[in-house]
């Protein structure tokens, strides 16, 4: 459970990327930004359960500064080709994940 935990700072500061387990992850290939918001919590419990729906694919959690606020986006990386990253954004957007885009 993540009751209690206020804040992640030291452990995903502004421009440092991270697979949903905490270990330290690098974008690679083709990603999709799946969603940004400003509560760390729901983008992992996002991630989770989108881990468990689409299984193999690569979740990371990477943090930002938009208006003196720290931003949290989930993105999935590794895609091998710009087809698939649609695809599976495409599949993303019709499951209510509508702001899914490929992002460099």
């Amino acid at each position: 459970s993540l009751e209690g935990i206020n804040s992640i700072d030291s452990l995903l500061p502004p421009g440092m990327t991270r697979h949903l387990d905490g270990t330290p992850a690098e974008l690679t290939g083709t990603s999709i930004c799946v969603w940004t918001g400003y509560d760390w919590k729901h983008i992992l419990y996002a991630g989770s359960q989108l881990s468990v729906d689409l299984p193999g694919l690569q979740f990371i959690m990477k943090s930002d500064i938009a208006n003196s606020a720290t931003t949290y986006t989930l993105l999935i990386s590794g895609m091998p080709d710009p087809e698939t990253a649609e695809a599976v954004a495409a599949r993303l957007r019709s499951s209510g994940f509508c702001g899914a885009i490929i992002c460099e």
